[in-house]
């Protein structure tokens, strides 16, 4: 079952009827040969492998000590919203180093010039300011998009229809760079029903 579960949906490689340490060594042994591992868990038999993991993945509903140990929590939608969840981190990540760059290279230059003596202080300062000034336009002008409105077809209103914010929140009492902090991640659009 498993087999052709993951085949249908387009993994090559699944493995079933694990006993809770075996799924943990599993993801030792990709983390070993040099992969990236997220691990998805809902029930106590998988806590060892969220641990393990390098992002530990839960469901909403899931057993607490699955909530607990896992990095990420889906809120709703299950697994459906997995792909969703990928996709914000990696634009996330995308926007990060993005502007990390055009903070980084002006900010280089500057120095580099600087201390040829070719600029002073002040023209450095701007320099800085406006590679800053920069990067939070860029990383803020997806923000400022403004949805196109159109008018519902199937009489419900406007409301009902506009997709959930997503948000990445640090779990209540988490502490910021812990590695058992807790992440919440909402990537669920209001489902509508026909």
């Amino acid at each position: 079952m498993v087999q052709n579960l993951a085949r249908s949906v387009g993994i090559d490689e699944a493995m079933g009827g694990l006993l809770p340490h075996e799924k943990a060594e599993y993801v030792k042994r990709m983390q070993a040969a040099g992969h990236v591992v997220a691990m998805v868990g809902d029930g106590i038999n998988d806590a060892p492998a969220l641990v393990a993991a390098d992002v530990g993945i839960s469901i909403a509903g899931s057993t607490d000590i699955a909530l607990e140990t896992a990095d990420v929590v889906l809120l709703e939608g299950g697994l459906v919203r997995l792909e969703k969840a990928f996709r914000i981190a990696d634009q996330a990540i995308s926007s990060v180093r993005q502007n990390l760059g055009i903070i980084v290279v002006p900010n280089a230059i500057a120095i580099a010039l600087g201390a040829l003596g070719l600029i002073g202080p002040p023209l450095a300062a701007i320099i800085n300011n406006g590679a800053t000034f920069l990067a939070v336009l860029v990383g803020t002008a997806p923000l400022l998009k403004m949805p196109q409105h159109h008018p519902p077809a199937d009489g419900s209103s406007e409301a009902d229809r506009m997709p959930r914010p997503v948000r990445l929140l640090d779990a209540p009492g988490s502490s910021g760079g812990s590695r058992n902090a807790r992440r919440v991640l909402t990537a669920g659009e209001k489902e509508t029903t026909a």
